[in-house]
């Protein structure tokens, strides 16, 4: 992970916003799955991830990998030789409460959000922020999510299906990949 500041701000700035919009502490499984449906939406609607994440199909649904990651980091549990920079500058904008939740250290730069992207969290928010644990999992276990082998990357292009993407955003997608 050689990723600048600017990388690991942008990264995290849906995250961030999401969290400063619901009193800045979720569990993981509802922050992956509000940025999930958020970014699914844009997709359908724009042709394009806003957070640029790739989404892996896990057990209880989609997660964003490199979010992922850097959660992990601040957990500890990440087993690759880290620059310790790289590690405090995630901390000073995330923290873990054991066991599961989500803490923003930080406030979200809002430079790294287009209003577009504004739009699709603060919809994915109000839908999906009171949603069980049982019934985040449930939606999110979409058509994308079915045509992904577990643990492996989801595609962008199903993700659109699912979302109810017309013909021509599909083949605006596809040419854009």
């Amino acid at each position: 992970m050689t990723d600048s500041k600017t990388d690991i701000a942008l990264i995290l700035a849906p995250a961030l916003y999401i969290l400063n919009k619901t009193g800045n502490k979720l569990n993981k499984h509802k922050l992956f799955k509000i940025l999930y449906f958020a970014d699914k939406d844009h997709i359908a609607k724009y042709g394009r991830t806003f957070t640029g994440e790739p989404y892996i199909a896990m057990a209880n649904g989609p997660v964003p990998s490199r979010l992922y990651d850097y959660i992990k980091l601040v957990e500890g549990k990440n087993r690759l030789p880290i620059p310790v920079d790289f590690v405090e500058e995630v901390k000073r904008h995330l923290a873990i409460e054991t066991p599961n939740w989500v803490i923003a250290q930080s406030s979200v730069n809002m430079d790294f959000l287009s209003r577009s992207a504004i739009k699709s969290l603060d919809n994915s928010i109000d839908i999906y922020k009171n949603k069980t644990f049982g019934e985040l999992s449930d939606l999110s276990h979409d058509g994308a999510w079915k045509a992904a082998n577990q643990n492996t990357e989801m595609s962008v292009v199903e993700i659109a299906k699912a979302a109810g993407a017309n013909d021509e955003m599909i083949f605006y997608i596809k040419e854009t990949l």
